[in-house]
């Protein structure tokens, strides 16, 4: 495991790796092997506010010198900065062994969800393949962003993901419908935690249309619905009938403070099996 920290690599515990000289940067790496043998890398304190950065770790990732990586996470580094070098260079298979992935807190905007979706679209089975936890908290993502994300996802994209926080956004009724009304469809099928907290656009009404969409329907059984708790294989799940609700697998859901009285909800989360459990966080 490596941590960066303002453009520098540090060593932080890695059994196996190398020892790194200090003040050695991403760049002076390039051309070992040293970065192969990472395993998580850690950004932060802006250390990609500067675009050359952002370009040279579009260029690692590029030219597959990070294909080690099981986890990534830049957090509070990357504000405002345009991502879509870095979104063109997962095309292809880069990063397949990344299974964590946490771009919380950088401002990212829909722009980077249209970046990013469109890297997905281009090669679905192949960009980030193995991700399985998604983190895209507190980055100004509005429901074009969300609705944005929704559509490769819907078609198999991220065939893993069985977590995505979207945490502290600006994601709106529409945004949470786009996502609800494909959720029956391609990876959808696989969410087990959703994360929507801090979304303050959120009406009630917008909670009314993702509860009936949460809600299953009556001609499924229970059996149907207990497939869901089986050693699934890569890819989503199957029924009988085809799912009975938008996200069929989900365990767990969080939606702002403000609506913790929404009894509709608390309804369509306890009317399934397994119960999805709700939970209303500021």
């Amino acid at each position: 495991r490596w941590r960066a920290r303002a453009g520098v690599l540090l060593k932080e515990a890695h059994s196996g790796a190398p020892s790194l000289r200090g003040g050695q940067s991403c760049d002076d790496l390039t051309s070992t092997q040293q970065l192969r043998l990472a395993t998580g890398l850690v950004f932060g304190d802006a250390v990609v506010a500067d675009a050359s950065i952002c370009a040279t770790l579009a260029h690692l990732i590029g030219r597959r010198s990070l294909d080690g990586l099981e986890e990534l996470r830049i957090e509070r580094a990357a504000d405002g900065r345009d991502w879509r070098p870095i979104c063109s260079a997962l095309r292809g298979g880069a990063l397949p062994k990344l299974a964590f992935l946490d771009l919380g807190n950088n401002s990212l905007g829909d722009a980077f969800c249209a970046a990013l979706a469109d890297a997905l679209s281009a090669d679905p089975a192949a960009v980030l393949r193995c991700v399985s936890r998604l983190t895209l908290s507190a980055n100004r993502i509005g429901c074009a962003g969300a609705a944005r994300l929704a559509g490769p996802v819907a078609e198999g994209a991220l065939p893993r993901l069985q977590f995505l926080a979207l945490a502290w956004n600006q994601i709106g009724d529409a945004g949470a419908e786009a996502m609800a009304a494909r959720g029956k469809l391609g990876t959808f099928r696989r969410l087990e935690g959703l994360y929507l907290h801090g979304n303050r656009a959120l009406s009630t009404a917008g909670l009314d249309a993702l509860a009936a969409r949460l809600t299953p329907e009556p001609r499924h059984s229970q059996i149907d619905a207990r497939l869901t708790l089986d050693d699934r294989p890569p890819g989503p799940p199957l029924w009988p009938d085809g799912p009975s609700c938008a996200l069929p697998s989900l365990q767990t859901l969080t939606l702002p403070k403000g609506h913790a009285e929404h009894e509709g909800m608390r309804v369509a989360c306890s009317a399934r099996w397994p119960y999805v459990q709700v939970k209303f966080w500021s």
